[in-house]
């Protein structure tokens, strides 16, 4: 448990709680509803993971904030184990400076509304890490990098 609220506190840029996750029937809950996306179209893209730093993927989780400005539960590695944790809007986590080091490593956010999901899964192949970025959903998916 620590260590899921310590990565939580790096992607948002604050002390996270225990007593703001969802519990764990509340999370059960959650997943089950994730089956949708299975079925849904992903827009993928692969860039060096440095580059989540620059202008362009700023500008990115800026337009996926104005496509679909919902709260949204964060899920990261132990999420559905701990409890997710459900932030205000993607606007309020620390996303540009993803705090994992690969290799992999997945960070998952997905719209309260269950219409939008984003995720991020960063590796390491030999000399080169990346941080392939998935999108799907009604808004989210029309959303060019």
């Amino acid at each position: 448990m620590k260590s899921h609220l310590m990565q939580l506190e790096a992607l948002m840029g604050r002390v996270v709680h225990r007593d703001e996750l969802l519990s764990l029937e509340q999370t059960v809950l959650v997943k089950q509803q994730l089956s949708k996306f299975t079925v849904c179209p992903i827009v993928s893209r692969e860039i060096p993971f440095d580059d989540r730093k620059a202008g362009r993927f700023s500008h990115f989780i800026q337009q996926l904030s104005l496509a679909n400005s919902s709260s949204v539960y964060v899920w990261i590695h132990h999420g559905f184990d701990c409890g997710l944790l459900l932030a205000s809007s993607l606007d309020v986590v620390d996303v540009l400076n993803f705090p994992f080091e690969p290799p992999n490593e997945v960070v998952s956010f997905i719209t309260s509304d269950l219409r939008d999901r984003l995720l991020f899964d960063s590796t390491t192949e030999p000399e080169t890490r990346t941080l392939t970025i998935e999108v799907q959903g009604d808004h989210w998916l029309d959303v060019n990098y």
